[in-house]
This record gives structure tokens, sequence and C-alpha cells, in this order.
């Protein structure tokens, strides 16, 4: 058996629903997911410290989220509806700069801005769709790039 993917779900806790939905698509497509420890509507509670322990709280589970991207092979992002809140956008350029490919839920809606943050490698990773030695996220900065020019 081969080894599975590894795939962090990144996106506001606000969306637990496709942190739910995504994780069980991933894993009856045979993918180890790494996900939120909390998925349910309250999790704004801790997505929105107002007091300094819940703040330090916060801050650590960003912290969590980070090493689980460390882990990863990949992250997917779960921009419902087009929204990336501050802590996604940090784990999105965590991702860039550690070499992992990014992928998006809704790609149309993917922040090409963003995606310019990565550090090209000087052995960029093979891109599993052609073998080619192109770097996966300049490839994907290209692609998003290429689709709003067009439309």
């Amino acid at each position: 058996m081969n080894k599975p993917k590894v795939v962090t779900l990144c996106g506001s806790t606000r969306f637990w629903e496709a942190f739910r939905d995504q994780g069980l698509k991933l894993t009856l497509e045979g993918k180890i997911v790494l996900s939120i420890g909390i998925c349910a509507p309250d999790s704004m509670v801790l997505a929105n410290p107002e007091s300094e322990d819940g703040k330090r709280q916060k801050s650590m589970l960003d912290d969590l989220h980070k090493a689980k991207i460390d882990l990863s092979d990949e992250i997917l992002v779960l921009n419902v509806g087009g929204y990336i809140g501050n802590s996604t956008r940090g784990e999105v350029r965590h991702a860039l700069q550690t070499g992992k490919l990014v992928r998006w839920l809704e790609p149309d809606k993917a922040d090409a801005n963003l995606m310019r943050d990565h550090r090209c490698w000087s052995e960029p990773p093979k891109d599993e769709r052609d073998g080619s030695t192109f770097c996966v996220v300049c490839r994907q900065i290209t692609e998003l790039l290429a689709r709003s020019v067009a439309s």
C-alpha cells in the first residue's frame, strides 16, 4: 500500500460544516486528514476570544495548526464564499513558506496575491499532474492569475 497523502484543512471555524464535509470526503478518498480540534457552531467562541487567557489560547491553537501543516503534504483552504480570515491567511503563508501544496475549496476565489508570498526552492517538487519540475506553487499562481485575467 502506498503511503496516503496527509492533508490539513484550513479556514474559518465559522465554516465548521465545510470542515466536517471535506474531512469526510478526503478520508473516503484515502487521505489522512488533519483538522481543527472543534467542529461545532460554538467554535466561534474560540476564534474570537475577549479575555487575555482566551487570546493566549487562540495563539496556541494557531501555532498548533501550523504544526499540523508541517506534518502535511498539502493544505486545503476552505475559502467558503472567498472568505479568508487573518488566521487562515497566516496558515496559507506558513504552508507556502514550507513548500506545501496549497489547494482551494473554491479555486476561482483563491487569493492570487497571497500565493505570491511563497519561496521557490532550488529543487522544486515535481508536479504530480505531469511530472514536471516546475514549482507547483508557481504553477498555481500562474493558473490563478490566468483565470483572473480571463474573467
